[in-house]
């Protein structure tokens, strides 16, 4: 599949699972990336994405009243050379080229998560107690109360 077009990828897909046994159909749509596509829900008429979170052997399954269920996949592919003196050395190597990669989307994925968590988190959570902003709000309105008192030019 790797080696066929891109824009092709659907038809090809269905093409080679027309060719395999049915016991062997179901990981492939796990391990065979498949282009978005979307259909309208008869009951609520919204748009939903049909996607491998939504799929049930080969149907999928449409949002009910509105319910979403948003998840996400991350794939990472990298390449290195390393020195290897004897052939047990390969799998040290493969090792830790695997942690690596682990520690990079690690941190990648708290980046993106945990940031974005913290950053709603403290959207909504007051630091300064109500009394507080209270008193900032009459500070501003005052403020701005002087301001608009004053005549231009004095």
């Amino acid at each position: 599949m790797r080696r066929l077009p891109p824009q092709n990828t659907e038809e090809n897909f269905l093409r080679l699972l027309d060719l395999v046994p049915p016991n062997i159909q179901e990981p492939l749509f796990s391990v065979i990336d498949q282009p978005l596509r979307e259909a309208k829900c008869p009951k609520t008429g919204k748009d939903y994405i049909l996607s491998a979170y939504n799929r049930d052997a080969d149907s999928f399954s449409r949002p009910e009243l509105g319910h979403m269920n948003l998840s996400g996949s991350m794939t990472r592919q990298s390449e290195a050379d390393y020195p290897f003196d004897e052939p047990s050395a390969h799998i040290a190597n493969i090792g830790k080229m695997i942690e690596d990669i682990e520690i990079k989307m690690r941190n990648l994925l708290q980046e993106v998560y945990f940031g974005k968590t913290k950053d709603i988190v403290n959207d909504l959570r007051s630091v300064n107690s109500l009394i507080e902003a209270q008193r900032q709000a009459n500070i501003q309105k005052e403020l701005v109360g002087k301001l608009m008192e004053r005549k231009p030019g004095s």
